[in-house]
């Protein structure tokens, strides 16, 4: 099912683990008006500014899914309003970039070796952050200031 000129659901459901494990992992029908909403209002006009094609990494995710691969607890995935990738050919930095100053979002996050972006239809906090992991080894989030340059200083 095409949800947008260059995505899929098929390709926003998919998941290996879910393949693997035999969970379903199909969206109800607000998850899909979700997901629509997020190819519509930010993956696809994403794909058609850069004009390179977007691997999705991670999409909409059952909560049973997300709990499996230890996502958040209220992870925007389970909701269909998120989705991770990357783009071939593109750094990381100069696609966050774009994101930033482009597009209407509730939350990017530049993690490792991918972005998250998820969309809202109301209240977008336009949240943006950067992973990092701390002395622990734990995961963590902070905010990002909007200076580029600096971006260097929160990537491990």
């Amino acid at each position: 099912m095409k949800l947008t000129k260059n995505f899929t659901l098929e390709e926003l459901t998919h998941s290996r683990t879910a393949m693997k494990k035999g969970i379903v992992n199909y969206p109800n029908e607000s998850a899909l008006s979700n997901l629509v909403n997020l190819a519509e209002k930010v993956l696809q006009p994403l794909r058609d500014k850069l004009k390179k094609p977007i691997t999705i990494t991670s999409g909409f995710r059952d909560i049973i899914l997300n709990k499996l691969i230890g996502g958040a607890y209220k992870s925007q995935h389970t909701l269909g309003e998120a989705a991770d990738f990357y783009v071939i050919g593109m750094n990381l930095k100069d696609v966050f970039k774009v994101i930033i100053d482009n597009f209407e979002f509730d939350q990017v996050i530049y993690e490792f070796g991918w972005i998250h972006i998820s969309y809202r239809e109301d209240n977008n906090r336009k949240e943006i952050l950067v992973a990092y992991k701390d002395n622990s080894g734990d995961i963590r989030y902070k905010p990002f200031d909007n200076n580029y340059i600096a971006l260097k200083d929160y990537i491990i």
